[in-house]
């Protein structure tokens, strides 16, 4: 929970010619104001381990490209797609004993030509894919950027997916105006297919609507938190909410848009 920038890549040309392209880019991150830029990692084979966040070595990679394949690199089938309009039309799969019998059969054998597909996806990723990563720590507090190609087997085209949530970024004004830049910068470089940037200062370049944004999450956050710490009282649990040490809010006045310590956005 908390603001977020979402984002998603393409690319074309073998192995040599994309790492290429992502070294490129790290060169360029490195003249960024930002924590550290890795070096451009090859993942081997890509993995779809549940929990693998526990994971502190090549793995963490090889499960991170698994799950964002099974997110980029492969669009939705019909079947999935219908499948898909039907359970929102019900609101929710917990809704389908409201379908008529003719639309319940129709839902059961969408989601069995569904199932196959998804199994033979995945069959496919854990076979043959593979891909290249580019990570960049922005700053204390904002998640990573990062990013990530996958294909299949040796082909040609490489898709990836990935989000940063600058919410509770110290610095969080700078953090998302760096991710930003970052992005402008692989749109330069011809990889950047899509941008949603829940700030909408991608769309606008406007600190002002930024500044609304923000302070509207910062808000509902702490609401959030201190609905369930209500809840919470007199049951022996104590509720740590990340947003009580970063609260960012912003002020824009017309000279200064940057984050002091402790995350409060001037």
């Amino acid at each position: 929970m908390g603001l977020t920038i979402h984002y998603r890549f393409a690319a074309r040309g073998s192995k040599t010619d994309v790492a290429r392209k992502l070294e490129g880019l790290r060169r360029r991150f490195l003249d960024l104001p930002v924590a550290s830029v890795k070096e451009v990692v090859e993942i081997s084979r890509a993995s779809l381990e549940p929990g693998y966040a526990r994971y502190m070595d090549e793995r963490f990679d090889q499960n991170a490209l698994g799950f964002m394949m099974m997110l980029a690199c492969s669009e939705p089938s019909a079947p999935e797609r219908t499948l898909a309009k039907m359970v929102h039309r019900i609101g929710g799969t917990a809704n389908v004993d409201s379908l008529s019998p003719r639309e319940r059969r129709r839902y059961d054998q969408l989601r069995r030509v569904a199932g196959d597909i998804g199994r033979r996806r995945t069959q496919k990723i854990l076979r043959s894919g593979n891909g290249l990563s580019l990570k960049v720590d922005v700053g204390e507090g904002c998640e990573r950027f990062a990013v990530m190609l996958g294909r299949f087997g040796k082909g040609r085209l490489w898709r990836g997916a990935r989000f940063t949530k600058t919410q509770y970024a110290t610095r969080f004004v700078a953090c998302h105006l760096t991710v930003i830049r970052m992005l402008d910068i692989c749109d330069e470089a011809g990889i950047l297919e899509s941008v949603r940037d829940e700030g909408q200062f991608w769309e606008t370049r406007d600190l002002e609507e930024l500044a609304r944004n923000i302070n509207l999450s910062t808000d509902l956050i702490r609401a959030a938190a201190g609905a369930f710490r209500k809840l919470m009282e007199g049951r022996g649990f104590e509720v740590d909410a990340p947003i009580e040490q970063s609260a960012n809010y912003m002020r824009v006045d017309g000279s200064d848009a940057d984050s002091p310590p402790q995350g409060e956005a001037r």
